[in-house]
């Protein structure tokens, strides 16, 4: 059972190494700030829902973004992980987490 969860961490780890390096936890931040970019320019919102970045981080990635955490033994939840950086500003707004970059976020300027 060991051998096939390792096989797997492997063989996800060369998955996104070829698909967008996403092998540690600077390259993940930078693919969420780059799909939440996309996200707000289609709107005149500055933050969106967590799920909505999480839906569009699996299907340009193929993975959960919670997966990926997993493999890269990073937080234990999406919200923990996004609270970690000084990129993002999370809140809960009607029931609902809602993510924005900080406005004093030099991610802006390296998207």
């Amino acid at each position: 059972m060991k051998h096939i969860n390792k096989m797997r961490i492997i063989f996800l780890y060369l998955f996104f190494l070829e698909k967008k390096q996403l092998t540690n936890k600077y390259y993940l931040e930078k693919g969420l700030v780059k799909l939440f970019t996309k996200l707000v320019s289609k709107t005149d919102q500055e933050y969106t829902c967590i799920e909505a970045l999480s839906s569009k981080f699996k299907n340009q990635y193929g993975q959960s973004v919670t997966q990926i955490m997993e493999i890269l033994g990073l937080a234990p939840n999406f919200i923990v992980f996004l609270h970690s950086w000084h990129t993002f500003a999370v809140t809960k707004k009607d029931n609902q987490w809602q993510v924005a970059l900080r406005q004093d976020s030099e991610a802006k300027m390296s998207v």
